[in-house]
């Protein structure tokens, strides 16, 4: 710790640096005078004896620079001496200045920007407990088209029971609801879940509590979870909600709790959660693959080991149930890179672009320290005759350019912040709602590291040549301007360097946005002019046949061609380019299939 405690003395040393000096001069005093009297004793005169003493010293000025230096931190105060003269500098030269505050402005806010996307979607924690645990099963049905399959009722019953490497296996599926009473009816997303799951998460309701293992039984009470948005728009956010009874699809539902406000499970937004409550027919149910599988590793449990024991795991029931489970495997994928789906190469791209402004950006500074540099010979010359060695020259250069990067750095991160709200549309849907885009510590010490090396890259070279001038030259002939002969070759290679990177930065935006009109333009066989599409989900309680639903949805389009205005009107049970797919079995009319072979096909809308 001897370093923090010579630094605690430099910084106090600004502070007293009178008294130090005056401590510095009695001590040279005293020891000049014992060496003083040492010669006199040998014979020397007073005025010889005090002339050898203080040549002995060597000069009692840089003796007490070389003490300041020691006891009082005279490096700090040449900084600070520096840092004030850059700041002048900058005031005098008030274009050069806003060119180069804008130009570093726009590299490090480019950066600090893309950054701020890629800390909320892969390096900040979801909002769970120990999120890096969480796991999502899939069946891998790859031999139908469906790597990422929803597991079946029966599958995922038969994993969490004879597994090895969870602490805990949960399911939900998607089921909405005509929420009735209360005000006017409306239909209502919600989430059916097995009662552990959100335990297993890890997050705790604001109020009430969580579904009992005898709510999610077949039969059992009917209980529901409230999202924090449907609490306070429907029932205006009331404590006493906990214990009241709704009606959904016309059947009473017990609250029992309130989520926190933007919790969601895995990508699945709802208003409500209620018990999964698997029925006999579930236990046997492996064709119906509708459930979304969360999961907790063990401690010390990695996601290789998991992997391989549900891959085991299913192709065992693939043999034991060949006709509804055949050559079917696992996938097991970690829950943030689930929620993050494609976006990691894309942001990757994204950040090596703007990296790559930053380096055209300090390229374009470098040249401009160059330029100002080499006007500046003059000054320098006569600063290394008044006895400032090189390295004292090459620290207040550098240090001149601080000032430069910490307006840089404000203005870039001033940019980065005022696109927050356009960057949001970067984040994956999946993640909308569980990551806060912000300039959070990580961020800003993200931030502090590109200016920090946006000042070696622009700011190193040109100290470097403007130590090379010829100092009696800039001195005989008396002109303020002194031409770096020998870096002609480099700065030529700079500039070279910054057009080739720019032109690379042109073509690739110019091919990314050609791409982006192709795909705009390209022919996908729909109209989409003049097309208005509406949501329906009946209840399942008052359309409980294929009969009824088939008759409701009838009558509705017979009803809608006639309105005023309207050409042609239909319905399906999902929109064109918007569906996952499926597959479903099939038969041949006036054929007869062989019975232990499997007609199945894949279903695109």
């Amino acid at each position: 710790m001897g370093w923090l405690r010579s630094l605690r003395y430099r910084v106090r040393g600004l502070w007293r640096a009178e008294a130090i000096h005056d401590e510095i001069d009695e001590e040279l005093r005293f020891h000049i005078d014992l060496s003083t009297e040492e010669n006199m004793r040998r014979g020397m005169s007073r005025e010889q004896a005090r002339r050898e003493a203080e040549r002995r010293f060597g000069g009692l000025s840089r003796m007490k620079e070389r003490s300041y230096d020691v006891r009082g931190g005279r490096w700090l105060e040449d900084t600070i001496q520096d840092l004030r003269y850059g700041l002048r500098g900058l005031v005098r030269k008030r274009g050069f200045a806003a060119v180069v505050v804008l130009t570093l402005g726009l590299g490090i806010g480019a950066n600090t920007a893309v950054f701020s996307v890629i800390n909320a979607v892969f390096l900040r924690p979801l909002p769970y407990h120990e999120p890096d645990r969480l796991v999502v099963v899939w069946e891998d049905a790859s031999f139908i088209g469906f790597p990422r399959n929803n597991p079946a009722p029966a599958n995922f019953l038969d994993l969490k029971a004879n597994n090895t490497v969870f602490e805990d296996m949960g399911a939900l599926r998607m089921r909405d609801f005509s929420l009735t009473g209360d005000g006017d009816p409306a239909r209502v997303s919600a989430l059916r879940v097995t009662a552990n799951l959100i335990p297993l998460v890890g997050v705790r309701p604001l109020l009430g509590r969580t579904f009992l293992p005898e709510e999610d039984q077949d039969g059992g009470p009917r209980a529901v979870l409230l999202g924090h948005g449907l609490w306070e728009r429907r029932y205006g956010g009331s404590a006493n909600i906990v214990g009241r009874e709704i009606r959904l699809d016309g059947e009473q539902y017990t609250v029992v709790g309130v989520m926190p406000p933007g919790f969601q499970l895995v990508d699945r937004k709802a208003d409500l959660w209620v018990p999964m409550a698997f029925g006999p027919s579930d236990t046997t149910n492996r064709g119906n693959h509708s459930l979304v599988t969360v999961a907790r590793l063990k401690p010390g449990v990695s996601l290789e080991q998991a992997q391989a024991e549900m891959q085991a795991m299913m192709e065992s029931i693939a043999r034991q149930y060949p006709d509804e489970a055949d050559r079917l495997g696992a996938t097991v994928v970690p829950l943030r890179e689930e929620l993050a789906g494609e976006a990691r190469r894309p942001l990757i791209v994204l950040l090596v672009a703007v990296t790559l402004v930053l380096l055209i950006a300090c390229i374009n500074v470098g040249n401009l320290m160059l330029s100002r540099a080499a006007v500046r010979g003059r000054e320098i010359a006569v600063r290394a005759a008044l006895g400032a060695g090189r390295g004292r020259l090459f620290r207040q250069l550098v240090t001149e350019n601080v000032p430069l990067v910490i307006y840089g750095t404000a203005v870039g991160l001033l940019l980065a912040f005022l696109s927050l709200n356009f960057l949001r549309q970067l984040i994956p849907p999946s993640l909308a709602h569980s990551v806060e885009l912000a300039l959070d510590l990580r961020v800003l010490g993200f931030t502090l590291v590109v200016a920090l090396a946006a000042t070696l890259l622009f700011g190193l070279y040109p100290a470097f040549r403007a130590l090379k001038v010829d100092l009696n030259d800039a001195m005989r002939r008396g002109s303020a301007r002194t031409g770096f002969s020998s870096g002609g070759l480099l700065q030529s290679a700079l500039v070279v360097g910054e057009v080739c990177l720019a032109i690379t930065l042109l073509v690739g935006a110019s091919l990314l946005i050609q791409t982006f009109f192709l795909l705009r333009g390209q022919y996908s066989g729909l109209e989409g002019a003049s097309v208005l599409t509406m949501k329906t989900s009946l209840s399942a309680t008052a359309y409980d046949t294929h009969e009824k639903r088939e008759a409701f949805f009838e009558d509705a389009v017979d009803r809608a061609r006639t309105l005023p205005g309207v050409t042609a009107a239909g319905y399906t049970n999902a929109l064109p380019l918007d569906y996952r797919g499926d597959s479903t079995g099939f038969t041949i009319e006036g054929s007869v299939l062989d019975p232990t072979q499997k007609t199945n096909a894949n279903v695109r809308i």
